[in-house]
């Protein structure tokens, strides 16, 4: 029998939380000018599923024009972190994330996340979703990659399903050739999507059509 496997991103896509790391990167840099702000949050709005870490490296190296070290970067995660972490134990799911995790009986849950693997897997057990997944992964290792490593744990005919809402998301659905369906409407990108959903109340219908 096929087994259908379904990857779910967690930021915007099982939590309402974008926004929550939104501010957090306009806290981070508040002391900088409006216009570099403006161009932080865009960065990170337009490419959700990557790394803070990777965020941050882009900015020093195109915003602030320098080399951003180990050190740095890694008090900024640590602040991020402290920002963050305690606003998305609390933030609400998106509509229908939680019953589809919680009533689950049919699919083979995953996450992707480019959330700290660690930290990703310490909000999950905190709200208590850890044990409705099969494996929760996050970064350093791209989406790419977590998919690769996913397709290795089943059969080349088993149905392979990505839940995303960012075109980092999509570009890792298209390099490893698995069906993807966009969430919302932060892809900004004329793409046209054969299957996109505001919200999760209505995944269990889209997945059923497959």
């Amino acid at each position: 029998m096929t087994s259908k496997v379904v990857i779910l991103d967690f930021d915007g896509v099982i939590l309402d939380s974008v926004n929550i790391k939104t501010e957090a990167f306009k806290e981070i840099f508040n002391r900088e000018s409006k216009v570099i702000q403006n161009k932080i949050v865009n960065y990170h709005l337009k490419n959700g599923g990557i790394s803070r870490e990777k965020k941050f490296e882009y900015f020093y190296k195109n915003y602030f024009k320098k080399k951003l070290s180990k050190n740095t970067k890694l008090l900024l995660s640590k602040k991020f972190n402290k920002i963050v972490f305690k606003k998305i134990l609390k933030c609400n799911y998106i509509s229908g994330a939680y019953k589809f995790i919680n009533k689950n009986k049919t699919y083979k849950l995953f996450i992707s996340s480019g959330t700290p693997q660690k930290e990703l897997r310490l909000i999950c057990k905190k709200r208590k979703i850890y044990s409705f997944f099969k494996q929760i992964y996050g970064s350093p290792k791209s989406k790419e990659n977590h998919i690769k490593e996913i397709k290795k744990k089943f059969r080349k005919n088993d149905l392979f399903i990505f839940i995303g809402d960012s075109l980092n998301d999509f570009d890792a659905t298209k390099k490893t050739k698995i069906n993807f369906i966009q969430v919302g409407n932060n892809i900004k990108k004329k793409i046209r999507f054969k299957r996109k959903i505001r919200n999760l109340l209505k995944l269990d219908k889209v997945l059923e059509s497959l």
